[in-house]
């Protein structure tokens, strides 16, 4: 059979738009548009290159679309410019780097914040060029076409051709609602909640850097704006930090509480709003070099918070909870059998009218999906459940608040500690299953912390993904939460 080539009307003729070129790196094109094909005649030019280069955003614009990356799918997206013109970008990279395995991992795929309704910068990184979908037998190419606002495919050929080439992708925006507490840094953050600020509206956010970052403190009003900023430990501690928050003098105002991460003692600080240090202690041996996770709760009742640690990795399950004003040992017990060594996060809520005081824990990386919940007082177990399939063996990170108000207990909710989907799994204390939002593209992969207050959850990328991500913090569920991720998980991807 021989196809002819359709005429060009003037819908699809080749016009000049003012661009970007969409690849960095060495290419070859030809104008191949109206070639025929099996069934239809070629709607772009293929820029041909090699696999995993970088695709950049063409022009300032919004993302319309993006092909779910499922194994076997071709993938891609398009882009929309403030004229209403759209910009396709086909065939994009669906291998693990250095494979042709064909896993359709989106991570490999797809730049952060490439997701629908999302404003992208010219310049900014989107994502990888490949030969998904039909191309797989082809030499890796990016399928690119240029749609005009009546949706009809126009030749891209001069506007490739005229199209500004660049070596580097520039940064892209914060999005809406999001807070990038340390930039461009990539190294990670864990997170807190408490009322730090009287004269700033609502809770405040507090963030410790992750291992590379420094032992940098930052305190954010939850419209964003910075309140203080400080260095937990001496500057040249790169080791990464974890934060909490509690009222520990009984004031009425929480104080910050420090702990140290890895290649350090495991010593605790405690500090104002403004930086200014209350004390410190050492939760362990001072030998004890792994590390520790840290919160804080009113467990006795008396109008002051408890300071609660348990170690990372190495350490052994052993939970401790120390007096918040002279750091003396109250309580000491086991979390899980004392043989396992994965590391333990925690995080505890103070009685209410119908739940006494609690402790809730669960395992680091390869310890499970245990989620357990012991009394605040004698640390009998409250509660025990799984909250993921008992094979993931990811880790989890914890926070405990009443999330939903209506409600007269408090919710728990965890997220992945590594390489896990961006899913907050929010449970009741029986561990039923009542919400399971994401809060970034859902094929991202990462560790996460997370923190939760009365209406309110946040999270923070936590550990750098295989294609490193900049620490970013996103509302999950509360007054600021960017509703394009949606709380039932409902995502508009095509």
């Amino acid at each position: 059979m021989v196809f002819g080539l359709l005429p060009l009307s003037p819908a699809n003729a080749a016009i000049t738009r003012h661009i970007l070129f969409p690849v960095i790196g060495p290419t070859s094109f030809s104008d191949d548009f109206g070639a025929p094909r099996v069934g239809h005649t070629h709607e772009g030019n293929d820029v041909f290159g090699t696999k995993g280069q970088p695709l950049v955003a063409a022009v300032d614009g919004v993302v319309e679309w993006i092909m779910t990356p499922e194994r076997g799918n071709g993938l891609g997206f398009s882009i929309r410019d403030a004229e209403g013109y759209s910009y396709w970008y086909l065939h994009v990279n669906n291998d693990t780097p250095g494979t042709d395995d064909g896993a359709s991992r989106g991570i490999f795929a797809y730049a952060p914040d490439l997701y629908g309704g999302n404003t992208v910068v010219a310049g900014q990184l989107l994502g990888w060029l490949g030969d998904s979908g039909n191309a797989e037998s082809t030499h890796p190419h990016l399928h690119f076409e240029i749609h005009a606002p009546d949706r009809q495919a126009t030749d891209p050929f001069l506007s490739l051709t005229a199209a500004h080439h660049i070596t580097k992708a520039v940064v892209g925006p914060a999005q809406d609602n999001e807070l990038l507490p340390y930039a461009q840094f990539t190294g990670g953050a864990s997170i807190a909640i408490g009322e730090l600020d009287h004269s700033s509206p609502g809770l405040e956010i507090v963030t410790g850097a992750g291992p590379g970052g420094g032992p940098h403190v930052r305190v954010f009003g939850e419209d964003h704006h910075l309140i203080s900023q400080f260095s937990a430990f001496e500057t040249s501690y790169r080791g990464g930090i974890d934060v909490a928050t509690g009222d520990v003098d009984g004031d009425g105002t929480d104080e910050i509480i420090v702990a140290a991460g890895r290649d350090r003692a495991p010593e605790v600080r405690v500090f104002s709003t403004n930086g200014v240090e209350r004390g410190r202690f050492y939760a362990y041996a001072r030998t004890f070099l792994r590390g520790l996770h840290v919160t804080a709760a009113d467990l006795t009742g008396d109008g002051r918070a408890e300071i609660i640690t348990g170690p990372l990795r190495g350490g052994g399950p052993q939970i401790r909870v120390f007096d918040g004003m002279d750091f003396h040992v109250l309580h000491q017990f086991s979390a899980y059998a004392d043989t396992f060594r994965g590391g333990v996060d925690v995080a505890a809520y103070p009685a209410t009218a119908t739940t006494p005081s609690l402790i809730v824990t669960t395992p680091l990386q390869g310890g499970g999906p245990q989620v357990r919940v012991f009394n605040g007082i004698d640390h009998s177990v409250y509660a025990s459940f799984s909250a993921r399939e008992p094979e993931n063996r990811a880790g989890m990170r914890v926070a405990v608040a009443n999330v939903y108000t209506s409600t007269p207990e408090p919710e728990i909710v965890v997220v992945p500690e590594t390489k896990g989907y961006p899913r907050a799994i929010v449970l009741d204390l029986a561990g039923n299953v009542l919400a399971n939002p994401h809060f970034l593209e859902p094929w991202w992969q990462s560790g996460y912390d997370v923190a939760a207050e009365p209406g309110g959850i946040l999270a923070v990328t936590a550990t750098p993904s295989e294609t490193r991500r900049r620490t970013t913090v996103r509302w999950v569920y509360g007054p600021l939460m960017n509703f394009r991720f949606g709380y039932g998980g409902q995502y508009p991807l095509r």
